[in-house]
């Protein structure tokens, strides 16, 4: 992950002040005592790759009460009727690397939903994300499903001030059983720990029925992290080091290339090692998105700059983007440029190799790093995926099946059967077909709440508006 800079502050801060209200009555997102149902629908339940067409689909109380034929399924009387034919319904997305704790107003969270993520993994927690959570699942907030952990564990110097620095196992110990006390999902580790401390951490929190997720500590490297059975490696952290070429003219050796990939690396060693990370069971988080977007020539640059989507982000979030980028890249040569576009290779052909090796993979995004726009670009991570070289199916499976999978929560959602929560997107073309049909969505349904992409654009249209009132 990219060090913080100005920007994140910056959206802190004007998140902060925003007069955006996101409170959403019940009567626009509920309906007829919560009972709905999906009718003449495509189905696409995730469970393998398969597409069952003509189906009905009874939502009540938020859980998907009945799957069938349109033919043989009745739909209670007076259930508010979702028009399906043509159409496709999936499950929803999980984005399983964010970073909430950078947003302190709930505003954020609608970025998700419009985009179909019904699910998100924070890597950093804070007191108001679990108030948030609550919240949530009480219907009191309209926001994703939220996964959580605590504050990051790291050794000095601290990264963030609000970080919780442990030197020593039994420092860790501690900390470990206060966030278990407070209520996170799971331990996020960052590199920066000691190999002593590190171990007492996974055992402490193996101890209280936490996994442990993250960056790996230099102190163990990949191999160490892979024996503790660490549950996720996040960005791929680690695996440069295993897999440079011994005559690499940087082995060794600390240079900003390898955060890039843009070294020689070893055919020999990446199949070991991935070998290695499939008998760990050890799962991966690439966020090649954030990787990608870091760095920008400046035509990439130009026409990030005209998304249209950043003017659901504080004004000042492009502009502080634009200068961070300039400068990583204004000390950039055209070779460099050239280094990172083959270490952009050597990500998605190891991407691929674990995927076809066994070792389980998880879509991420990393926001709000430069350019990582909430919800926006879990689709163009998917089709990071598939540009790898996984099918529409692999990759969507990675971001719902299997994140459901990971996170220990397979009977609540990620794929579409009776008693799964009702977190489901409707779109207008096969996502099977292409990863880019998920953008062409009619609605988007949280918990049982329905949300037509017009309900959502309007509150998406709303949320810009209120930043000129600030």
């Amino acid at each position: 992950m990219l060090k913080r800079n100005h920007t994140v502050v910056l959206l802190i801060a004007v998140l902060a002040n925003c007069t955006f209200a996101q409170n959403v009555s019940q009567k626009s997102i509920t309906a007829n005592n919560n009972v709905l149902a999906f009718v003449n629908v495509n189905v696409v339940p995730m469970d393998s790759e398969r597409v069952v067409q003509n189906q009905t689909i009874i939502i009540r109380d938020g859980r998907i009460a009945a799957i069938g034929a349109a033919k043989r399924v009745r739909v209670p009387q007076g259930a508010v009727k979702i028009d399906g034919r043509g159409r496709y319904l999936m499950p929803g997305l999980a984005d399983m690397h964010v970073h909430l704790e950078y947003f302190d107003r709930e505003a954020q969270l609608l970025l998700f939903l419009a985009n179909g993520v019904t699910t998100v993994r924070n890597m950093d927690g804070r007191p108001n994300i679990l108030e948030w959570r609550k919240r949530i699942a009480a219907g009191n907030l309209l926001g994703p499903n939220i996964f959580t952990a605590g504050a990051i564990l790291e050794g000095k110097p601290p990264f963030r001030n609000d970080n919780r620095v442990v030197e020593t196992p039994a420092e860790a110990v501690a900390e470990v059983v206060k966030q278990k006390q407070e209520g996170y999902d799971f331990i996020k580790v960052y590199h920066t720990l000691d190999r002593e401390t590190y171990k007492a951490i996974v055992a402490e929190a193996t101890k209280h029925g936490l996994t442990v997720a993250g960056h790996v500590p230099r102190s163990v490297g990949l191999p160490g992290a892979l024996a503790a059975n660490q549950k996720s490696i996040e960005h791929l952290d680690g695996f440069i080091d295993e897999i440079e070429a011994d005559d690499s003219p940087l082995k060794n050796q600390r240079s900003w290339l390898k955060r890039y990939f843009a070294v020689k690396v070893d055919d020999a060693k990446i199949r070991s090692i991935v070998g290695a990370t499939e008998r760990a069971k050890v799962w991966n988080v690439p966020t090649l998105v954030e990787r990608r977007l870091s760095a920008l020539t400046t035509n990439e640059l130009q026409t990030r700059l005209r998304q249209p989507e950043l003017k659901y982000l504080p004004p000042e979030t492009a502009e502080f983007w634009s200068a961070s980028n300039k400068r990583i890249t204004g000390r950039m040569s055209a070779d460099d440029f050239a280094r990172l576009a083959e270490g952009e290779k050597t990500r998605n052909r190891l991407v691929k190799l674990l995927h076809d090796g066994g070792a389980r993979l998880l879509v991420g995004t990393d926001t709000p790093n430069a350019f990582v726009i909430p919800g926006f670009l879990v689709v163009e991570e998917l089709q990071n995926f598939v540009e790898a070289g996984l099918t529409p199916y692999q990759a969507i499976k990675a971001a719902t099946k299997d994140a459901a999978e990971f996170l220990g929560a397979s009977n609540e959602f990620g794929t579409i059967s009776v008693g799964r929560r009702a977190d489901l997107i409707l779109v207008e073309g096969n996502p099977l077909e292409s990863v880019a049909n998920l953008k062409r969505r009619a609605g988007v349904m949280v918990r049982g709440r329905w949300l037509t992409t017009s309900d959502l654009q309007k509150q998406l249209d709303a949320l810009a508006v209120s930043y000129n009132k600030d």
